[in-house]
């Protein structure tokens, strides 16, 4: 995927004149989150299923970043009680599309409610925080002690990225010909360590997506079998190789 100038021009105008919440508002209500196109596309659904089988039914959940409710109201279809957190304007779509959630207008960084839940579901969220520490924070303080966290977010390390990444191209999510949303990348390792480094223990890590085809453009034959054998090696289990990293865990501290 190719960067315009276009692009670029558009968000610098964008960041000398929002606030990052607008900024993030705008976001989402551009690039939508609506529930037809979470639950059909190959990806996400693959994300939807493993989070709704970790979460399973009876439980208290709260669905940070939830967007349109597409998610949420999947959730709740199974048996649970779902509270989705958004942006004010982004909640306003939501309560267009799926009326029947419950609502909680505001930042993940700073979560208006002094309920606790049992699981609390960050989807597609942790890419575009800039304050980690206060984001965890916030997270611990509304999880019950005995309560689950289950976060995902796209993985740059996927064999589809490193392919494009030699060849210096880009992955895909910098841009998406709309304002740039993701602030921060990670790996397999590197999103495990962020969340030890922020009071939680992995209890178990999936994947959606693994069959991303690679695109081969610039190199010979030879080549693509020589990094296909590297990649075989350093990415042995599927969890390295997804396109959506899922990881659930809780509290240690």
């Amino acid at each position: 995927m190719k960067v315009s100038e276009k692009a670029i021009e558009k968000n610098n105008k964008l960041f000398d004149h929002m606030t990052w919440t607008e900024y993030q508002e705008q976001l989402f209500l551009d690039v939508g989150g609506s529930t037809e196109g979470v639950l059909n596309d190959p990806i996400l659904r693959g994300r939807v299923d493993v989070t709704k089988k970790w979460i399973g039914k009876g439980k208290k959940v709260l669905d940070i970043a939830g967007c349109w409710g597409g998610i949420s109201a999947e959730i709740m279809k199974q048996g649970n009680d779902v509270t989705l957190l958004d942006l004010p304007r982004v909640i306003k779509k939501a309560k267009e599309t799926h009326p029947e959630l419950k609502f909680l207008e505001g930042s993940a960084l700073d979560i208006q409610t002094e309920e606790q839940f049992d699981v609390v579901v960050a989807t597609e969220i942790i890419e575009h925080i800039l304050d980690l520490e206060r984001f965890f924070d916030e997270i611990k303080r509304v999880l019950k002690d005995d309560g689950r966290l289950i976060l995902s977010t796209p993985n740059v390390a996927r064999p589809f990225n490193l392919v494009n990444l030699i060849r210096g191209d880009t992955t895909g999510w910098e841009y998406y010909g709309k304002p740039i949303s993701h602030c921060r990348h990670f790996t397999p390792s590197s999103i495990a360590q962020t969340l030890v480094d922020n009071g939680f223990k992995v209890l178990e890590a999936g994947g959606a997506e693994t069959n991303v085809g690679m695109d081969w453009t610039g190199f010979t034959q030879e080549e693509a079998d020589f990094l296909i054998k590297l990649i075989d090696k350093f990415s042995p289990h599927p969890f390295f190789r997804s396109s959506i990293l899922c990881i659930l865990c809780k509290k240690t501290k």
